[in-house]
C-alpha cells in the first residue's frame, strides 16, 4: 500500500474490532498446543465454538453493500432460491477439487523437493500453504492496488482468526475420525516450535492492530524477524521469544487500546 499508493499506513474499521479481539485471544491457545506438543479433541470443543462465537458477533455488525462484478454479479441477479442453489454447488464443487486434488498435491510437492534438494518441513509448512491460499493473497493484493487495503486487511484478518479457531480445531477431530478413535495427533519438536512461532506472531499483530491503523513500518517490523527465520531455521525459539519482548512493550505503549478489546468494552462487545 505504501510503495503503490505512498500512505504511510492502513486503517481498520470500527467494525473490525471484533476480529482483531479474537486475534487477540486465539493464539493463547497456540502456545497451550506448543508446549502440549499434540492436537487433541479437546482442542476442537474449545476452538470450534469460539469460531462459532465469532461469526455470530461478526453477523451483528452493520455491513456495506460491496460493489459486485463478473460472476458474483451475475449470482446476484438471480432469484434467493436460486443463489442459494449456485452458492451450495460452488461450495460442494469447491470441497471436492480439494478432496481430490490436496493428496496428490502434496504427494507431487514432496517428491520436487526430493528432486530440488528443499527440506521437506519448509515445503509442507511455507510453500505448501502458500500456494493454496494463493487466491487469498492475489485478491488482497488487487483490493490494495485498488486502494482497498482496509478491505484486504480486514480479510486477512478474518483469515487468521479462521485459521486459529475452525483449521485447529477440525485437525484433531478429522485425525480422530480418521483413526476411528479418539486420539490425538503427537507433534514433533520443529513443529511446536513453528506453532510457538506463528502463535506469537499473530499475537504481536494483534497488539498493533489494536488500534485499529497499521504503519509501514510496523508491517516490517512484523515481517523482518518472520524473514529472518525461514533463512536461518534453528533460531525460531528465539525470533517466537522476540515477538513476545515485542508484544509486551507495544502492548504497554498500547494499553488504552488493549483494554478496550477487553470483553464487554470497545466497539462489537464481545
Amino acid at each position: 500500500f505504501w510503495l503503490r499508493w505512498r500512505h504511510g499506513a492502513v486503517h481498520l474499521e470500527e467494525s473490525d474490532h471484533i476480529a482483531v479481539r479474537f486475534l487477540a485471544i486465539a493464539p493463547f491457545y497456540g502456545f497451550v498446543i506448543a508446549w502440549v506438543g499434540a492436537f487433541r479433541w479437546i482442542d476442537a470443543a474449545i476452538l470450534i465454538p469460539l469460531f462459532g462465537w465469532y461469526l455470530y458477533r461478526t453477523s451483528k455488525v452493520g455491513t456495506v453493500e460491496p460493489e459486485l462484478v463478473g460472476p458474483a454479479l451475475l449470482i446476484s441477479r438471480l432469484r434467493r432460491s436460486r443463489r442459494v442453489v449456485v452458492n451450495l454447488l460452488l461450495f460442494v464443487f469447491s470441497g471436492l477439487v480439494i478432496f481430490f486434488a490436496a493428496e496428490p498435491f502434496a504427494e507431487a510437492l514432496i517428491d520436487s523437493g526430493e528432486h530440488l534438494g528443499i527440506d521437506e518441513f519448509l515445503l509442507v509448512q511455507w510453500i505448501a500453504p502458500l500456494a493454496s491460499e494463493a487466491p487469498e493473497f492475489i485478491i488482497a493484493a488487487m483490493w490494495t492496488m485498488r486502494r482497498h487495503a482496509t478491505m484486504a486487511m480486514s480479510a486477512l484478518i478474518s483469515s487468521t482468526v479462521n485459521q486459529w479457531t475452525l483449521l485447529i480445531g477440525t485437525i484433531s477431530l478429522v485425525y480422530s475420525i480418521s483413526a476411528g478413535e479418539l486420539r490425538p495427533l503427537a507433534l514433533d519438536i520443529q513443529q511446536r516450535h513453528e506453532i510457538f512461532l506463528t502463535a506469537a506472531l499473530s499475537l504481536f499483530a494483534a497488539v498493533l492492530l489494536s488500534n485499529r491503523r497499521l504503519a509501514w513500518w510496523e508491517a516490517f517490523l512484523l515481517f523482518l524477524p518472520f524473514a529472518v527465520q525461514l533463512a536461518v531455521p534453528h533460531l525460531r525459539v528465539a525470533i517466537g521469544i522476540l515477538y513476545l519482548v515485542m508484544a509486551v512493550v507495544w502492548g504497554i505503549y498500547y494499553r488504552r487500546y488493549l483494554f478496550a478489546l477487553l470483553p464487554g468494552r470497545g466497539p462489537g462487545r464481545v
